[in-house]
């Protein structure tokens, strides 16, 4: 996990720069105070970052490593600081790419975050739009070619986990109105590309998708998978 996940406070860090603001605790009488938004081109910067982090390349792991992970024997249980299975007993490296994909949708699609990015964004066009966001961590991912073999099973888990993530943003009802009718848009135009496609795994997101924006009642979302604990280990 320590290894897998070796980018996830590089990832924090980036993306505190999204929707991000510079400001500082003075004296009284101190001038000036407020707090000044992040350099457009440098959340931007950060976006590509962070989008690169979903890269098949990131989230596979190589064959030489996966032939020596053995499954706990019997007198051991895996513990929270362990990557969950659904292949029990042995590691799951869908799993883990899911878990690595919620890393980057726990922190971009928060809805603080959304909130201040449509805000910044509305003063300074450079800044990524809530829009901009879910282009490049949902959309651009669902759009990439279909990988073989194995490789497919990673990309339908981490293009999955992020759907997820997007849609759970709407449902936590924290999102200002106007950014919700935003982010909703986006899904919408998300279901309407993805439709018509002949690949299972696009139709059925946009299915999805659909049903939910229609009645989110009749949607039971999937919680993210759960990101193995950080500091202190």
């Amino acid at each position: 996990v320590p290894i897998y996940l070796l980018h996830r406070y590089q990832t924090e860090a980036a993306m505190r720069l999204l929707g991000g603001g510079e400001y500082r605790y003075g004296l009284i009488g101190d001038r000036p105070g407020g707090v000044r938004a992040t350099d457009g081109a440098r959340q931007a910067k950060a976006l590509a970052a962070v989008a690169s982090l979903l890269s098949l390349d990131v989230l596979s792991m190589p064959s030489s490593v996966l032939a020596v992970l053995s499954p706990p024997s019997n007198e051991y249980a895996r513990s929270v600081e362990y990557i969950d299975t659904r292949m029990a007993p042995v590691f799951d490296p869908v799993q883990a790419a899911a878990v690595a994909s919620a890393l980057v949708a726990q922190q971009g699609f928060h809805p603080a975050r959304l909130n201040r990015l449509a805000w910044q964004h509305g003063q300074d066009a450079v800044v990524p739009s809530p829009a901009d966001v879910f282009d490049a961590l949902v959309a651009r991912p669902w759009r990439e070619a279909p990988a073989a073999g194995q490789g497919a099973l990673l990309q339908s888990s981490r293009n999955w986990t992020m759907l997820d993530a997007a849609l759970l943003a709407l449902e936590g009802g924290e999102l200002h109105p106007g950014v919700a009718a935003q982010w909703r848009a986006s899904l919408r135009a998300f279901a309407d590309a993805n439709a018509g496609s002949k690949d299972v795994d696009r139709q059925a997101a946009a299915a999805q998708v659909r049903r939910y924006l229609d009645n989110p009642a009749s949607v039971k979302l999937r919680p993210l998978p759960t990101i193995p604990p950080g500091a202190p280990i």
